[in-house]
């Protein structure tokens, strides 16, 4: 069945590509974006066994298990992406709003800090925060994260909006 075309497609793949991790993750985004999660994960899986040391992949299963309610080893494969490639910025956003939502906050503005410090251009970031800022009462740190945010997205409205709440 499906299987058995996979590991044929595979080997089509693979014979075109010099890089087998590439071949197995491409077929792990297909079912990703169909929302087949075990297929997605069970083409990650084969990935990282081609390529155990990539932090692309690393972070491509912990999308897999966040996206089916694994949190531990999402935060597992997420820490891992992160020791395989420290600068993996998207790694430390979804690894803070993890920490946000189990109460963490701490750690979840250390992550989204952290983002920031690797991607400037990324308003999704600035935004988290930016709200995890003002929910501690930090206003004027926050005002900071949104005023550089804005000079980036000039008019953004949700950074428009939460720049009248910091003030």
């Amino acid at each position: 069945g499906r299987v058995l075309e996979s590991e044929q497609a595979y080997a089509h793949a693979d014979a075109l590509s010099p890089d087998e991790s590439i071949t197995a993750q491409n077929w792990g985004y297909a079912a990703l974006s169909r929302q087949e999660f075990a297929e997605a994960e069970r083409h990650f899986l084969e990935a990282e066994r081609r390529d155990p040391v990539s932090g692309s992949v690393a972070f491509n299963l912990a999308t897999v298990y966040l996206a089916t309610n694994r949190l531990a080893p999402a935060k597992a494969k997420l820490d891992e992406s992160l020791k395989l490639d420290p600068t993996f910025a998207m790694a430390y956003w979804i690894r803070g709003r993890v920490y946000a939502e189990e109460g963490q906050l701490d750690l979840a503005q250390r992550d989204f800090e952290r983002f920031l410090e690797i991607d400037r251009r990324n308003p999704n970031a600035s935004l988290e925060l930016s709200r995890l800022l003002l929910q501690r009462g930090a206003k004027k740190k926050a005002r900071d994260v949104i005023e550089a945010a804005l000079a980036s997205f000039p008019g953004h409205p949700e950074l428009l909006v939460l720049a009248t709440q910091a003030r």
